[in-house]
């Protein structure tokens, strides 16, 4: 037979701010997933002379295409920086035995800090992908220097 605690409540908000911490980490791989489709086959397209023909055409819709997906991804990850931070506070506040706060979740993923769009778009885990698909496009934007023609 369980027994209820004064927490219970805290333990139900912690586990849906998990269960969106989960969604957004899903829709971000999601995204990155569908980005790295695109470049390969802006590429492919372009590597193969078939639809695009000229290496400044490559280079600036595959810098397009990652600057939209990285954008559209920070944009998403703030809700998951919220519920982290959110999912901490309530941690902190059964660890500590402090009195609950509620449950917070709506205002919570809505409401943030002033830098939370910042800390997504400079998130290593998100910037690297991203930079990296940048590199690829570059290096083959350098090496196909006769595509041009």
């Amino acid at each position: 037979m369980k027994k209820h605690g004064k927490y219970d409540t805290a333990l139900k908000e912690i586990e849906i701010l998990n269960l969106a911490i989960a969604r957004q980490e899903d829709i971000g791989l999601k995204i990155r997933g569908w980005c790295i489709t695109l470049i390969t086959a802006l590429t492919i397209a372009f590597l193969s002379n078939e639809l695009i023909t000229n290496k400044e055409t490559f280079f600036w819709i595959t810098l397009f295409v990652i600057f939209l997906f990285y954008h559209i991804e920070t944009l998403h990850r703030v809700a998951e920086i919220r519920a982290i931070r959110r999912s901490q506070r309530v941690e902190k506040i059964m660890r500590l035995g402090l009195p609950y706060d509620g449950p917070d979740i709506s205002r919570s993923l809505v409401f943030g800090r002033p830098g939370d769009k910042r800390k997504a778009w400079f998130n290593p885990r998100i910037f690297w992908t991203y930079f990296f698909l940048f590199a690829f496009a570059l290096v083959i934007y350098i090496v196909n220097a006769d595509s041009s023609l």
